[in-house]
């Protein structure tokens, strides 16, 4: 048995993005046998604002520690925010005795090079699972300028080289993580996986419930709404459906950023809805009720995050449109299983006639359906 000391900036009661993986790596430890102690911060993801947490029913210990939250996560606020959790963390990690290994999951970059410095004081195994590669994400989504790029790759670097094993959770991160001074020995391919059980409801129930009319197509688009996810050339596309009476409604369902922007959008585009986060339940019964799954991307993205929607998203039974870069992540993991029908991105003209060609079109719905549940089951 091992004394864990897992570093995540994001956590439960997060319920998109990196938290639900924090919390199911802690899970599959503890279940192990381990001691863990989990150095975190409180919720505030995607909505960037902190929010309270009760963890009266997690079976180990949890560490919450107050950190700076911008409310404008600006390339500035953001570095704020990982010096904020990294000297936490470092405080934190100090005031513990030594556990047998560190485990940090990164992004934070503060927060795993913290894990980093003090592990190797130490003499603890350190361990990093990479979520994100952050430096490409500020390189490809255009938010930080090349001097955040810098920065945020000199970060990764220190806590690539540091650790005895790198866990990456795209085959596409490795020549990036090479790159920054990973070596192949080190290198593991570690897969997100769909964290509920499959509901399996008939597209009927599933629709009724999640209150979406037959007489419609439905589109829908989960999770963070952020600048890589470049949901402006949705609204754009929603807006041409509009314009040409199409009876097709997408469905924009999470919180982020850009999200009060994309609500003053939907003011004027009939065939845009938002949703807010929903629970579990409500957010199954929206996918597997869907006549398409969207994973939209900047055509910028190309390696720099496998988003983790698309999990959910292989399970739903409802057929999957990316409109991603072909070099993507993304577009790499779903043409392995013909999974997803992959379109240029940035196009609002091509997501609507993807959407519709994949709604009229019962043969081309299927192959998408059956090559995600393959996609679901072998990855």
């Amino acid at each position: 048995m091992l004394n864990v000391a897992l570093v995540s900036v994001n956590f439960w009661p997060e319920v998109v993005g990196i938290g639900p993986y924090a919390k199911a790596y802690a899970d599959l430890l503890s279940a192990a046998g381990h001691d863990v102690t989990i150095v975190t911060s409180y919720p505030h993801y995607p909505e960037w604002r902190r929010r309270d947490a009760c963890d009266d029913a997690i079976p180990y210990r949890i560490m919450r520690r107050e950190t700076y939250v911008p409310s404008r996560p600006t390339a500035a606020r953001r570095a704020a925010f990982e010096l904020s959790f990294g000297l936490a963390v470092y405080r934190t990690l100090r005031r513990l005795p030594s556990p047998g290994l560190t485990l940090a999951i990164s992004p934070s970059l503060g927060g795993a090079a913290a894990a980093a410095r003090w592990s190797a004081q130490r003499g603890v195994p350190f361990g990093v699972i990479v979520q994100d590669v952050v430096s490409a994400a500020t390189e490809q989504s255009g938010t930080g300028g090349a001097r955040a790029a810098a920065g945020a790759a000199a970060l990764e670097r220190y806590i690539v080289r540091r650790a005895n094993l790198v866990g990456m959770v795209s085959e596409s991160f490795r020549d990036r993580l090479l790159n920054l001074g990973a070596t192949d020995s080190r290198l593991r391919l570690v897969r997100n996986w769909p964290l509920s059980a499959a509901l399996h409801p008939t597209r009927d129930e599933a629709r009724a419930r999640a209150g979406f009319r037959e007489d419609e197509v439905v589109c829908v688009h989960a999770g963070n709404m952020g600048a890589k996810q470049g949901l402006d050339h949705v609204a754009r596309a929603a807006a041409l459906a509009s314009r040409r009476g199409l009876p097709v409604r997408f469905v924009l369902i999470g919180d982020g950023n850009q999200r009060q922007r994309l609500e003053s959008m939907a003011c004027d585009i009939p065939s845009l809805k938002l949703r807010p986060l929903l629970p579990e339940a409500e957010l199954q019964d929206a996918l597997a009720g869907a006549n398409v799954l969207l994973l939209n991307q900047l055509a910028s993205v190309t390696d720099m995050a496998l988003p983790s929607k698309l999990t959910a998203y292989a399970r739903a039974g409802a057929p999957i449109v990316a409109a991603v870069h072909k070099k993507s992540a993304a577009a790499i993991e779903l043409r392995r299983h013909g999974a997803g029908l992959v379109i240029p991105p940035e196009d609002p003209e091509a997501l609507l006639d993807a959407v519709m060609r994949v709604a009229t079109d019962p043969d081309l719905r299927r192959r998408l359906v059956e090559g995600a549940a393959a996609y679901a089951r072998d990855e």
